[in-house]
């Protein structure tokens, strides 16, 4: 019994402090794609795969809504090319309103694009059940350095 007590003991010891005592690091997260948005140095991108019935299918790395990812206090950049971005972004338009849909609380009514030399502008109007209840959002996303 004595031993089973050590070593659950050891066992604790090592996951809760040797995990955390600063020479343990963990790989940050990469875009394995090559063409990524970037939130806060996070990769969010759309990635291939097979249904089950053996079709193609294109689905984004995360279930968040763009109201949640871009922000104006969130640094954002994208790697790839501008129309990878802009199905991306679409693809978290998208998320949103599924979200709204669920039980959410913002709808994105309208969105457009504009292309610049190095980077996008992104606007859209947002219908939210909280005060303000219409309003309107633009971002610009440029190319990673």
């Amino acid at each position: 019994m004595n031993k089973l007590i050590l070593l659950i003991g050891i066992f604790t010891f090592s996951t809760l402090v040797l995990a955390t005592d600063g020479y343990h690091t963990t790989e940050a997260p990469t875009c394995s794609t090559g063409e990524c948005l970037y939130v806060n140095g996070e990769p969010i991108e759309m990635l291939r795969g097979m249904d089950l019935e053996g079709f193609e299918v294109t689905e984004i790395s995360t279930n968040a809504s763009i109201l949640d990812t871009l922000s104006k206090d969130s640094p954002s950049c994208f790697t790839g090319d501008v129309e990878n971005l802009k199905n991306i972004l679409n693809a978290l338009i998208g998320n949103t309103n599924s979200n709204y849909y669920n039980g959410g609380h913002a709808l994105i009514v309208k969105s457009s694009q504009e292309e610049l030399d190095s980077s996008l502008n992104i606007s859209f109007d947002i219908r939210s059940d909280y005060s303000p209840y219409n309003y309107r959002e633009t971002f610009n996303i440029k190319k990673c350095e």
